[in-house]
């Protein structure tokens, strides 16, 4: 009896293992699938081109437009020259704007930095409105790179003043830029520590991240004068990041706003007041404007 009952307890437990390894092997398959899955469309995420409603350029703003060349593909670049009647050299401030963005939304915020005599240059990614190609951190980056090395010769601007600003996901286009050109200073608005910070989110290990976009890894090791802006009640990219960033970098100007991710500059004039303070600190301006 005892027997009968040992071989039925042994039988009735290795159903149930069985259940449970396919269970556990079940699981196993399905995370396996969903993390593939993620690794290949998540640039559809971080660069949400189809999402993003095509604009013609401004007619009634006066800046050069150019073509970036690159593998076959080109990109746009303008650049918003100082008004002036000489020649004289002026800062340059390189504009990378938010994954959602394009630059033609920049256009109408940029006549405080021309009132500072400071140019102005914004470079398109690759794929988005007019111009060609695939983003990716690479491609991004070398267009950059290529559009810093064209416009750094220009004769108007003062090669040992170059700053780099980067919103949100440009916060992580200009520190790759930074890691191949060394600006004179860095302004990070609405960005991120990096981007495997989030792989979290979605029940992933950040190693998974195709452009982890390492902002927090390259400031720890780089003393570039940096400025940090966020607003508090920023639901997409949470103020935590830039407080990691600024525990990272003690030294940085840190400016906050009681706004959410994308009125983040709530002010713009007072936006430019405060890039006006950082950039005077450093000695990077020749003319000031008052707030």
């Amino acid at each position: 009896m005892q027997n009968h009952q040992k071989k039925q307890f042994l039988v009735i437990n290795g159903k149930t293992l069985f259940m449970l390894i396919k269970i556990i092997g079940g699981f196993i398959l399905f995370y396996c699938i969903y993390a593939v899955f993620f690794f290949f469309f998540q640039r559809k995420l971080i660069y949400p081109v189809y999402y993003i409603q095509h604009v013609t350029e401004p007619q009634f703003h006066k800046f050069e437009k150019s073509r970036i060349s690159f593998d076959e593909n080109e990109v746009d670049a303008w650049f918003f020259p100082v008004s002036k009647s000489d020649t004289s050299k002026a800062p340059l401030i390189i504009i990378a704007h938010g994954n959602a963005s394009l630059i033609d939304h920049w256009v109408d915020f940029l006549d405080r930095p021309n009132q500072m005599d400071v140019n102005v240059l914004l470079i398109e990614y690759p794929g988005y409105n007019r111009s060609t190609g695939y983003p990716t951190q690479q491609s991004i980056t070398a267009v950059f790179v290529k559009a810093y090395d064209i416009f750094s010769k220009d004769k108007r601007v003062d090669r040992d003043k170059i700053i780099f600003l980067g919103r949100s996901l440009g916060g992580g286009v200009v520190c790759s830029l930074a890691k191949e050109r060394k600006p004179a200073a860095l302004i990070l608005s609405s960005t991120f520590t990096s981007v495997r910070s989030f792989a979290s989110q979605y029940f992933l290990p950040g190693f998974l991240a195709r452009d982890p976009y390492d902002n927090l890894g390259f400031l720890e090791n780089n003393k570039i004068p940096l400025m940090l802006v966020h607003g508090s009640r920023d639901r997409t990219i949470p103020i935590e990041h830039s407080e990691k960033l600024k525990a990272a970098r003690p030294d940085a100007f840190f400016v906050t706003y009681e706004s959410d991710h994308n009125n983040t500059p709530p002010d713009w004039n007072d936006f430019w007041y405060k890039v006006q303070k950082f950039l005077k600190q450093h000695r990077l301006l020749y003319n000031e404007v008052s707030s």
